[in-house]
This record gives C-alpha cells, sequence and structure tokens, in this order.
C-alpha cells in the first residue's frame, strides 16, 4: 500500500491522493529527476493501479488504457507523460489538471449553461473525439465526471479505462457485461447490436449536450427503467425545457440521439464542423484593446478550429496580429516584420479548418506579392512564423 511521500521509480514522489476507483488511485505528485536535471518544479497526475489487480484481466485494461494514451496528443485530450512500474504495480504519469471536471460544473448550474458556453464546450469534445476516433479509438465512458474544464474553458478528455481500441488483440468485456455509466450509453450496446462503430460514442455526447443545454440528462430514472428509455423513448426535445437554444441546434441534438446509429452525424469531426457553423467561436463584436496598429483600413482575419486570427497594417507598413485561443482567451498586439521596404497594399490570410495552421499573403503598392505560414503546434509545442516568401506578381496595378 502506497502513502504519501512514497517515491515511485525513483521519480515521483506521491504527496497527495486525488481519487480512487475500482482500478486503482490517483495521485498528485511532484517529478523529483524533472527537478533534479532542469531545476524547475513539475506536478502530476498518476493512476496507479492497485496491486491486488496484478493477475487479473484489469491488469490487462490497464496497460491497455496506457497503449491509448500514447496514441493521442491532442489539446482536448488529457496528455500522457509516462508510465512505469513501482513493487509489480503499473502506473501512468499524466499531465496534473487544474480547476474542475464537466459534473462539478454542472452542479452549480443545475438549469444549465449559457447555450453559448454549452455549444462551445460540445465543440471542443468533437474534435478531440475526432482525433480518438481516427486513431480506431471508441471511449465507451463519455460523460461530464470524465470531462475536464481548464483555465479559459478549454476541455480535456479524460479517463480511457474502458475504451475499445480497434488495434487491441482481444475485446477485454466480459460477454453480457455493459461497463459505463447508464444515462450516457447508447441504445445499440444495452441491445447486443454495437459491433464497436464509434458513433456510439456519438449518442453519448449528445446526452452530454443535452444536459449542457438544459441541466438534465434526457432520461432519468431507476436502474432498468432507463434502459428501455434509452432503447424505446424519444426524448423531449431540448428546446422545449429552454427557449433559448436555436433551432439548428436543438435538431443537432436530436441526430445524436437518434436511436439507430445510421441516423447520427456520421463523424465527431462533422459534429465539429456543425457546431462550428451554429455557435461561432468569435460570436459577439469585441472592441480589441492594446497597443494595435493604429488606425488603418487594411486588415483581415481568419478562424482555424479554437481560434481567430486578426491582422491588421498600420502606420509605415508595419504588420500587426492579435489571435483568440479557447484556452487562452485574447493575445496582445505583436508585430510581424514587413516583407518589403514597399507599402502594404492588401492583405489576407486563412486558417487550416482542421489543424492549427495559417497563411498570411500580402500585397503591396508596387504589385509584389509575398507570403508567410505558421503552424501554432509545433514539434517541441512552439509557434513560429516562417520568413516571407515572394510569389510571382499579378502583373496588373
Amino acid at each position: 500500500m502506497v502513502e504519501s511521500g512514497t517515491v515511485l521509480a525513483d521519480r515521483y514522489r506521491l504527496d497527495r491522493r486525488l481519487g480512487a476507483g475500482g482500478m486503482g488511485e490517483v495521485w498528485q505528485a511532484r517529478d523529483l529527476k524533472f527537478e533534479r536535471d532542469l531545476g524547475l518544479r513539475r506536478d502530476v497526475a498518476i493512476k496507479l493501479m492497485h496491486s491486488t489487480l496484478t493477475e487479473s484481466d484489469m491488469l490487462k485494461r490497464f496497460q491497455l488504457e496506457a497503449k491509448i494514451l500514447s496514441k493521442l496528443n491532442h489539446p482536448h485530450i488529457v496528455r500522457m507523460l509516462d508510465a512505469d512500474w513501482h513493487d509489480g504495480q503499473l502506473f501512468i504519469v499524466m499531465e496534473l489538471l487544474a480547476d474542475q471536471d464537466l459534473g462539478q460544473l454542472l452542479s452549480v448550474h443545475p438549469r444549465g449553461l449559457p447555450v453559448r458556453r454549452a455549444a462551445e464546450l460540445a465543440r471542443q469534445l468533437a474534435f478531440g473525439l475526432s482525433v480518438v476516433h481516427q486513431r480506431g479509438i471508441v471511449h465507451r465512458d463519455l460523460k461530464p465526471a470524465n470531462l475536464f474544464v481548464q483555465p479559459g474553458d478549454l476541455l480535456k478528455i479524460g479517463d480511457f479505462g474502458i475504451a475499445r481500441d480497434s488495434s487491441a488483440s482481444s475485446v477485454l468485456t466480459a460477454h453480457g457485461v455493459i461497463m459505463g455509466t447508464w444515462a450516457y450509453i447508447a441504445p445499440e450496446r444495452w441491445l447486443g447490436t454495437w459491433n464497436g462503430e464509434p458513433t456510439t460514442d456519438l449518442y453519448s455526447m449528445g446526452c452530454i449536450l443535452y444536459e449542457l443545454l438544459t441541466g438534465e440528462t434526457p432520461f432519468a430514472a431507476d436502474s432498468m427503467a432507463i434502459i428501455r428509455m434509452h432503447c424505446e423513448e424519444i426524448p423531449a426535445p431540448p428546446r422545449s425545457r429552454n427557449r433559448d437554444i436555436p433551432e439548428r441546434l436543438n435538431r443537432l441534438v436530436l441526430r445524436l440521439l437518434a436511436k439507430d446509429p445510421a441516423a447520427r452525424p456520421a463523424s465527431a469531426a462533422q459534429v465539429a464542423a456543425e457546431l462550428t457553423q451554429i455557435m461561432p467561436a468569435w460570436s459577439d463584436w469585441q472592441h480589441l484593446t492594446g497597443a494595435g496598429p493604429g488606425v488603418t483600413d487594411v486588415a483581415c482575419s481568419s478562424r482555424g478550429p479554437g481560434h481567430v486570427e486578426v491582422f491588421a497594417v498600420g502606420a509605415g507598413g508595419r504588420i500587426s496580429r492579435r489571435d483568440y485561443t479557447e484556452w487562452g482567451g485574447w493575445t496582445d498586439w505583436q508585430d510581424l516584420p514587413a516583407p518589403a521596404r514597399q507599402r502594404v497594399a492588401a492583405i489576407t490570410s486563412t486558417s487550416h479548418p482542421f489543424s492549427p495552421y495559417q497563411k498570411l499573403a500580402v500585397l503591396t503598392a508596387g504589385g509584389e506579392v509575398y507570403h508567410a505560414w505558421r503552424s501554432a503546434f509545433g514539434p517541441g509545442g512552439e509557434s513560429g512564423w516562417t520568413p516571407w516568401r515572394d510569389l510571382p506578381a499579378l502583373g496588373a496595378p
């Protein structure tokens, strides 16, 4: 049995137990090697397997969770940092999350969140879920308690303890055993007709979005009654419980909750795209204060997943940029080097619809065209612009 102060693998000192479940305990720990090597403090979360599970199928499931997390690297998914053994117990090291889970957030909003905030959190869930599904993984336990809300309303998907990996050599769930939380389980899983399709997660997402918008799950009952409701009853439209919900969002929730998996949206990426159209991230006009480019009539903006970029040309041809991200809010104005000595006459930008990648192009008064691009998530997590490159002139004033 471990206790506070225990050092795992000569590296991680357990400081505070955060919780416990059937498979193990979760601790806040200090990364001593990181501190020794770099002189920097790093606190992490450690999921430590119960010692009694070392010879059981639960060990295989714990190992599978580590394998699944090692495949996933995305801003909307809890990040795995390491995995190792301590006295015969497997443990997984993950980023330590701040703030609260979605269940705790809903507990202080019993009638649901403001519609715009609910839709934005669901949009982030859909983006993260699309990456999970692209890796051949089905979460199977999506619920508010497994979704973590960070500063700036950044949502992260966590707890892949009962996830299914299509590349795994065996399915660990015993025949006839339904694992998950009943209020969010899709009907095909109850009926035994599920064949591993990721659309079962979309049904769970529909239940979560319904709760975010109304404060209630689509179905609420004891034991066997809720199974029948999931399989047979049509839920009340969320708009009947909250008139602020736009009709298009109301229809999307009901499509996610369709009994027939084929009637649901085709993918999480499609859900993310539709939520992006329904509730734009930059939805209300705001005065962008700060040391900006000054008065200008040459400006543009572009939008990608979870961010908006604003570019403007100020006095002396200076190009300034500012961006908004769902996890960090608005940045300060920053200057970019001008591509040429001539005055910039026009500027345009574009963002990739499903990745943090942008291009910027300018036209000078002399008819020269230049472009640069950047990726917001480089190999080391850094963001940077390429040097300006010239393009063939337009051949016109």
